[in-house]
C-alpha cells in the first residue's frame, strides 16, 4: 500500500474516533487519487480470483502497458463522473445444509474501484464498530472470535444462543443500508457509487437479474456494508447493557450469545432488533444450547464443555473442548478423495505428484484448523484418510511377491515422510498451534474483547 494512502487512512480513522457524530463531506476526491487506485490494484491482484462478465482475467493485465491503460481509464472515468459498474457474474457454491449460496463476481475494473472506496471508508466506520465484532475487519480474525468464545465459556457462560440469520447478505434493505452509511458519509458522490453497486444487476444464464435487496457476496465492498448494517445490533446490545451479562460474539452474519442465565430473554431481544432491521432468524437453525450437555458449531469448529483430566492441575475438571465440526471432517475426506482417488485406482498421477498436491492442501488447510484442541481429529485425517489413501494408491499400482514388504511399509506415515516428503501433519499441527496461541495472547484485548 502506498505511504500516502496509509497516512490518509490513519488521519480519517483518528478523525472518526475523535468525533463520534462527525459526518465526512469530501471523500470522493480521495477515492479518485492515483495513489489510491494503484494501491487498490495491488490489493486486487494479491487477492486473485476469476474475472467478471467482460471476460477479463487478472492475467490479462500482467503487462505494464495493459495495466497502466486500465488504471488510467478508471482514473479518468471517476474524475469525469462517468463511471458505471458492469453487471456482476452470478455463480453458486454449495452450502453445508445442501443449499446453494449465490456469489456476485464483479469485473476486475469494478473490483479496483470498490477497493479504492473501501480503503477510504473502512477507517471511518472502524471507529464505530464494537470490540466483539470480528468479521472482515483489519487485524481481526476467526481465531480471535473463537478465543473469545473459549474465554467466556471458561468463565461460566455455558448457556449459548446459537443463532443464524436467514440469507443475511441477500436480504439487507437498500434504503436502510444507505441511511446507515449516510450517518457518517455526507459526500453525495460516494453515496451514489455505493447505490450503483447495490443496484447493479446480476448476469445469470445470459439474463440480467435486477437487484432490489441485499449486497452481493463476492463484491469487495459487500463485507464492509454488511458490517455497517449489522453494527446496529452491536450498538443496541451495548446501549441496553446486555453485553455485561450476555456476551455477543459476531463474525459477519454468524453470531453466538453466551450467558449464565435467561437465554430465552436475550434471544427475544436479538430477534426483536433484527425484525426492526427487516431481518429474521432462521428458526430451524437457531437454538439454545447448554454447552455442558451438548455442543454447537461456530466458524467450522464444534465447541462443548467436557469433563476431562487437566494435566497442569493434576485432576479432573470442566474444560472447553474445541474440535473440528463433522462438516469440516467430511469436506477434508472429500478433498483427499478428490486428490488421490477413493480407492487409489482412479488417478494415474505419479505418487510423488499426489503427495505434492496433498502438501499444498495441508499448507492451505492446517493454518486455520490448527486452533482445534482435539488431537484425535488431526490424527484421524492424517492416518485414516491421507496415509490410507496413499497406501491404497501404492498397492493398486504394484503387484507381485517382491512388493509385499513395500505394501506393509506404505501404511506407515514415516515411509511417506522420508521417501516422498509428505508433511508430518501432527508435527505441523503442534507447531502451528503453538504459533497461533502465541499470536492470540500477544494481543489479548483484540483476542477476547
Amino acid at each position: 500500500m502506498h505511504r500516502k494512502v496509509s497516512e490518509l487512512r490513519r488521519i480519517l480513522g483518528q478523525a472518526a474516533k475523535d468525533e463520534a457524530s462527525r459526518r465526512f463531506h469530501s471523500l470522493y476526491d480521495k477515492v479518485c487519487q492515483k495513489e489510491m487506485i494503484w494501491s487498490a490494484w495491488l490489493i486486487v491482484r494479491a487477492n486473485g480470483g476469476s474475472g467478471g462478465v467482460d471476460g477479463k482475467e487478472l492475467s490479462d493485465y500482467d503487462e505494464a502497458e495493459a495495466r497502466n491503460e486500465l488504471l488510467r481509464e478508471i482514473h479518468r472515468e471517476l474524475l469525469e463522473g462517468i463511471y458505471q459498474p458492469q453487471a456482476v457474474r452470478r455463480e453458486y457454491i454449495d452450502k453445508p445444509d445442501g443449499g446453494k449460496r449465490p456469489l456476485g463476481i464483479p469485473t476486475i475494473r469494478d473490483r479496483i474501484v470498490q477497493t479504492a472506496a473501501k480503503l477510504v471508508l473502512e477507517p471511518i466506520f472502524e471507529a464505530d464498530f464494537q470490540g466483539f465484532s470480528y468479521g472482515f475487519r483489519p487485524k481481526r480474525s476467526c481465531h480471535q472470535a473463537m478465543q473469545a468464545v473459549w474465554k467466556w465459556m471458561n468463565y461460566g457462560h455455558t448457556k449459548v444462543i446459537d443463532a443464524d440469520i436467514c440469507k443475511y447478505f441477500d436480504n439487507i434493505p437498500h434504503d436502510k443500508l444507505l441511511r446507515s452509511v449516510a450517518m457518517r458519509i455526507k459526500d453525495g458522490r460516494v453515496l451514489r457509487l455505493i447505490k450503483q453497486w447495490l443496484k447493479t444487476p446480476a448476469s445469470e444464464d445470459g439474463k440480467l437479474v435486477k437487484s432490489r435487496r441485499g449486497t452481493p457476496q463476492g463484491g469487495v465492498i459487500s463485507p464492509l456494508l454488511a458490517n455497517i448494517y449489522l453494527n446496529h445490533l452491536d450498538r443496541f446490545w451495548v446501549k441496553k447493557g446486555h453485553h455485561r451479562q450476555a456476551k455477543l460474539i459476531r463474525y459477519a452474519d454468524d453470531f453466538v450469545i453466551l450467558c449464565k442465565e435467561r437465554p430465552e430473554f436475550y434471544l427475544s431481544e436479538a430477534r426483536r432488533l433484527l425484525e426492526n432491521l427487516e431481518l429474521e432468524l432462521n428458526e430451524r437453525k437457531t437454538r439454545i444450547v447448554e454447552a455442558c450437555r451438548e455442543g454447537f458449531d461456530f466458524l467450522g469448529f464444534h465447541i462443548k464443555r467436557v469433563w476431562a483430566f487437566r494435566p497442569k492441575r493434576k485432576g479432573f475438571g470442566w474444560v472447553t473442548g474445541v474440535r473440528l465440526s463433522w462438516e469440516v471432517l467430511k469436506k477434508a475426506r472429500m478433498a483427499i478423495n478428490e486428490i488421490v482417488g477413493k480407492g487409489g485406482r482412479k488417478s494415474p498421477v505419479p505418487l510423488q505428484e499426489l503427495v505434492n498436491r496433498i502438501n499444498r492442501w495441508l499448507k492451505h488447510w492446517l493454518p486455520y484448523y490448527s486452533y482445534a484442541n482435539r488431537r484425535q481429529d488431526i490424527r484421524h485425517i492424517y492416518h485414516k484418510i491421507i496415509v490410507e489413501r496413499l497406501a491404497r494408491a501404492y498397492i493398486a499400482r504394484t503387484s507381485g511377491l517382491k512388493q509385499q514388504g513395500g505394501k506393509w511399509k506404505s501404511w506407515n506415515p514415516i515411509y511417506w515422510e522420508a521417501r516422498y516428503k509428505l508433511i508430518d501433519m501432527l508435527a505441523a499441527y503442534y507447531q502451528r498451534r503453538k504459533q497461533l496461541y502465541a499470536a492470540l495472547h500477544e494481543h489479548p484485548i483484540n483476542a477476547v474483547a
